[in-house]
């Protein structure tokens, strides 16, 4: 029953598909995050045989490179984050590999990405309030606390936008 195709009302109703997937990045693993090809692939490989002919738009999605703490189950409570600069870097690494999809999603190996027309990066940081100070747990928010990955959107944007105004 929580299958999206569960859904589907049929052709005749559907004039767009969206779809959205979140890497928070803020897990204690030490695992790099799955990038924006495997996650979006893995999607369009389900949706496209019913949605091909279909324009679609990611309503919301973001890569976030974890926060100052994160909670630790086992020890029921927040912990800080040893590795965030690493994370910050999984984050703009995750942003650079996003916009070369969107860059090359014509050649083969992008199949995925050809259906996507808009998309909407959810740009807002999770917070706890831990021993009575707020704290990030995950930084979503595009701004100078990820100065990497504000730099990478930016420049991967500005390159878009420019291969679009040229086709």
């Amino acid at each position: 029953w929580g299958e999206a195709l569960c859904y589907m009302p049929g052709a005749d109703y559907v004039q767009m598909l969206g779809i959205t997937h979140y890497q928070m990045n803020n897990g204690t693993n030490g695992a790099a995050p799955a990038s924006f090809k495997a996650m979006y692939t893995e999607t369009a490989n389900k949706m496209l045989p019913y949605f091909e002919n279909h324009p679609w738009i990611i309503g919301e999605f973001a890569c976030g490179a974890g926060g100052e703490v994160v909670y630790d189950w086992g020890k029921g409570g927040y912990v800080p984050v040893p590795d965030l600069e690493t994370k910050k870097q999984w984050q703009a690494d995750w942003i650079k590999g996003m916009f070369d999809c969107f860059m090359k999603n014509q050649e083969p190996g992008y199949e995925f990405a050809k259906n996507i027309k808009a998309a909407t990066w959810f740009s807002c940081n999770d917070y706890a309030n831990v021993d009575g100070v707020d704290k990030v747990i995950n930084y979503l928010r595009l701004d100078t606390g990820v100065p990497k990955a504000l730099e990478a959107f930016r420049d991967g944007y500005a390159a878009l936008k420019a291969a679009r105004e040229n086709e």
